[in-house]
């Protein structure tokens, strides 16, 4: 009976205490300059499952009952402002659970804007250029061989009253471009990529030829490219890095299942492009849509791949041939500035 009561009394306090592990809180935002309420900030809570409440026009915010007893880590933000983040300690006597938080007006002046930009098919196009133009201001960039780009310029905002930026991303053949306004109001980082259809992609004939290109447990070697009967045909050693597999090459491009599939091609230096019309892999060959082939792992298996029906040049800027592994992911094997034998 003696053990049943002290159970029971003991049971009784750590209910008690389990009741007290929670609070209330009060929040008043005010501009840092004015010290007037910010209506519209954001406040979050780590500690309370990042719970999320909104000032008023009073600047004020509540939570009722749901601050864990102990510090908490909090985060108020409101576009035009610079965010604050910081700790307070939440204890049992809820009159003193209020938090000032005063926030200051945006006004740094560094600008970072950054991006990437791709094709029509999701590659990445080198040598894109991107401008920026901000009040009186212009500044433009190239994207490298991963299509990134990157710039960084300063903007006096107490001269320039500007909310928005214009920001414009051309092919590298200066074909076509892509333009967007970008809010300022509340970062002085922006994150923007770009997605034009350049159609015809000219690579700069001063850059490393490249012949060799692995991916998706592929490895493609090009051994010569040369013209014949009105065609360009390029011969290649494809090998499986690994294990048995099954290769399958783009002969066409053809809309199935909702998808379309990438079209094999190639481009000369003046921007003209020309189909792969033919592909074939060991003692497969395809023509229409998918070419098909077992390849057994490490074991180098000859191609060829037959480009046009009436092409006279004498190098390739760039090559692309859309394949697709075993498990149906697509990949684009690229080679550029190839030569062209007579």
């Amino acid at each position: 009976m003696k053990f049943f009561i002290a159970f029971l009394f003991a049971f009784l306090i750590a209910t008690e205490c389990l009741a007290q592990t929670f609070s209330s809180m009060a929040i008043f935002v005010s501009e840092d300059a004015t010290g007037k309420p910010v209506a519209g900030a954001s406040v979050i809570i780590k500690e309370a499952g990042w719970a999320t409440k909104t000032t008023g026009s009073d600047g004020k915010a509540f939570f009722d009952k749901s601050m864990p007893i102990g510090e908490i880590h909090y985060i108020v933000s409101k576009e035009g402002y610079q965010g604050l983040e910081g700790t307070f300690n939440i204890t049992t006597e809820e009159k003193s659970n209020t938090l000032n938080i005063k926030l200051s007006k945006f006004r740094d002046d560094r600008l970072l804007i950054t991006g990437e930009v791709v094709d029509e098919d999701e590659r990445d196009l080198e040598g894109a250029i991107v401008e920026v133009k901000v009040a009186d201001i212009v500044k433009t960039a190239k994207t490298d061989a991963s299509g990134n780009y990157k710039i960084e310029l300063t903007l006096n905002r107490t001269q320039y009253d500007v909310s928005t930026l214009k920001l414009e991303a051309k092919c590298p053949n200066g074909g076509s471009k892509k333009t967007e306004t970008i809010d300022l109001t509340r970062r002085n980082v922006i994150y923007k990529d770009f997605k034009i259809n350049c159609g015809t992609v000219i690579v700069d004939p001063k850059l490393t030829p490249i012949n060799t290109f692995e991916q998706a447990g592929f490895l493609f070697e090009l051994q010569e490219c040369k013209t014949s009967g009105g065609k360009v045909i390029c011969k290649f050693l494809i090998t499986s890095k690994g294990h048995d597999t099954e290769l399958m090459v783009n002969v066409t491009s053809k809309q199935t299942s909702n998808q379309t599939n990438k079209q094999s091609r190639i481009f000369d230096t003046e921007g003209n492009e020309y189909k792969l019309v033919e592909a074939k892999v060991s003692d497969v060959t395809g023509n229409y849509q998918w070419l098909r082939k077992s390849v057994v792992k490490d074991v180098p298996v000859k191609a060829s791949f037959s480009f046009g029906n009436s092409v006279q040049i004498t190098k390739i800027a760039k090559m692309q041939i859309s394949c697709r592994d075993l498990y149906g992911e697509y990949f684009i094997v690229d080679f550029r500035n190839i030569p062209v034998k007579q």
